[in-house]
Formats: C-alpha cells, sequence, structure tokens
C-alpha cells in the first residue's frame, strides 16, 4: 500500500499540490481524475520520484521512500516528449535494463498497437510516442505503474486496447495501476478507487462503487415522483426535467433496497447516475 501524509509540492512559488493524504490500495486500479491544472500530473511525478515534495511523507509497504528509492517501484507514462530523437529501440534498451522487465509482453505490445522501434520518437504524432510510452511501463514489471494521461490522445480503438491491457494486468492482482485522465466516463468500468482533486487540494479519495452510489437516477410518472420527493424530503434534488410523459430527477444519496422496492412498486425505475455525472456534482459542490 502507498501512504501519502499530508504531501505538498509545487514549482517556484508556485504550489500544485497541498497537504495530500490518501491511501492508494495495493493489487487495484486507481482512477486519478480532476480538470485541468488540478495537480494530477504533479501527483504522479511525485508518486514516481520525478518531483520532489516540498513537505509530507509517503509510505510504501510501511516503509517511508524519498524520491530517490520510490523509482524502482514506480513506472511512469507520459506523453513521450522527454525521449526526444532517440530511437525508440534506445529508449526501450535503457527500460529493459530494470531487474523486472518483461521482454514478451513488450513484444506483444509493440505488435499490437503498431510500433516500430526504428522509428525516432521525434518525428511521431502525440499520440504514438503516447502508447510507447504507455507500452514501456505496462512491460516494466515495475509494483506501480502510473499512467500520466497516456490515453488522451489516441484514437477510440487504441484507447480501449490500452484498457483492455490494463485490465488484463489488473486480473493478475501483482500491480497497483494508477491511470489519471479527464476523459472520466470511458475509466467507469476500468477502475476500482477513485482520487479526485481540484486545485492541487483533494477533493475524494473512495471506491468506485461508492462514487456510483451517492447520487441516484428516478425516472416515473410526475404524481409518482412527487410523492416520491414527499416521502423522501431529506434528500437533495440535484437536477429535475421532464421526459414526455414521465418526470427524471436526481437525488444526492443512496437509497436502501426497501425504499428501492416501494418505489418500483410505484413505477419508477431507479439507476445510478453516470460516473462522469458524480464528478461534475462533487465538483460544483467545491465550486458552488
Amino acid at each position: 500500500m502507498i501512504v501519502l501524509d499530508r504531501v505538498s509540492a509545487g514549482y517556484g512559488q508556485h504550489p500544485a499540490l497541498q497537504e495530500i493524504s490518501l491511501s492508494l490500495l495495493p493489487s487495484t486500479v486507481t482512477g486519478l481524475v480532476g480538470p485541468t491544472a488540478s495537480g494530477k500530473t504533479t501527483l504522479m511525478r511525485v508518486l514516481a520520484g520525478m518531483v520532489p515534495a516540498t513537505s509530507g511523507s509517503i509510505t510504501v509497504n510501511g516503509e517511508a521512500l524519498d524520491a530517490s528509492r520510490r523509482l524502482p517501484w514506480c513506472s511512469y507514462a507520459d506523453d513521450g516528449a522527454r525521449f526526444g530523437s532517440q530511437r525508440l529501440s534506445r529508449v526501450a534498451s535503457y527500460a529493459s535494463l530494470r531487474p523486472s522487465w518483461q521482454p514478451e509482453r513488450f513484444a506483444r505490445l509493440c505488435e499490437r498497437f503498431g510500433i516500430d522501434l526504428r522509428r525516432r520518437a521525434h518525428r511521431l504524432s502525440v499520440g504514438q510516442r503516447s502508447v510507447f510510452s504507455a507500452v514501456l511501463t505496462l512491460a516494466s514489471g515495475a509494483p506501480v505503474l502510473l499512467l500520466d494521461e497516456s490515453q488522451a490522445t489516441l484514437d477510440v480503438p487504441t484507447r480501449y486496447g490500452l484498457y483492455e491491457e490494463v485490465l488484463d494486468l489488473a486480473s493478475s492482482g501483482e500491480q497497483s495501476i494508477i491511470v489519471s485522465t479527464h476523459l472520466v466516463g470511458e475509466v467507469e468500468t476500468v477502475v476500482e478507487q477513485v482520487v479526485v482533486l481540484d486545485a492541487g487540494a483533494l477533493v475524494v479519495a473512495t471506491g468506485a462503487d461508492d462514487l456510483r452510489s451517492r447520487m441516484t437516477s428516478l425516472v416515473g410518472p410526475p404524481s409518482a415522483i412527487d410523492a416520491a420527493l414527499a416521502a423522501l424530503s431529506g434528500m437533495m434534488v440535484i437536477s429535475r426535467r421532464s421526459l414526455g410523459s414521465t418526470t427524471a430527477v436526481v437525488l444526492e444519496g443512496h437509497l436502501d433496497t426497501a425504499v428501492l422496492t416501494h418505489l418500483s412498486e410505484r413505477g419508477i425505475t431507479t439507476s445510478p447516475v453516470p460516473f462522469q455525472d458524480a464528478f461534475a456534482h462533487l465538483l460544483k459542490k467545491v465550486h458552488p
């Protein structure tokens, strides 16, 4: 387990993270989400040992590790701009020096994503560099894999192929994978834990199922919806709109089984809200 205790970091006089305290579960896919400039990349780089924390501590499996000692634990993938004009084969040769390197996985992933190791990094598109960087990390064998918006510039088939590879690795239960993204809806079926950042501060760190259950959608006849809202007067109504002969409302809060059964008997359909809607509502609570 990775535990951050009041970790702060920044660039010169500009703070990027403010006293972040959270636990990243072992053998879990964690989604790191937040708007632009929320601190996602800085947190990733602090975890990878690439950016020093200005305060606080980070422990891995109970042992406090400074930035240099975290490097062997983590493999970090970004858009690959740091590879400069090197040939991909040369970059891969450096990556293969890691004792846990998985050459068979690397070869398979290069074939799947059409990576030509003879090419130079600076002649690739951002998407091509990004997927190469992600492949290096997925084949690293490191205990902690950090994918920093690696999928953001990829076309849809390649993005979903990358998600498949993440899930394949996660199924082994041997590595922790952290995926930062602004494509919140896409990672809903991939992540098990969610960390939401905003303006360098932690908004929430929770299980993905818990985030989904924080709001509930109700759809049914207007009279039935009105009666349900009267009975559930303690719950906040996030939104309400008419859908032809029915009414749809979104409530903040979890409904127990007895309430769900009661609503169903009155012709009301209930469901969790989409992942991205729950995320958007969390940010609205921070910036009303």
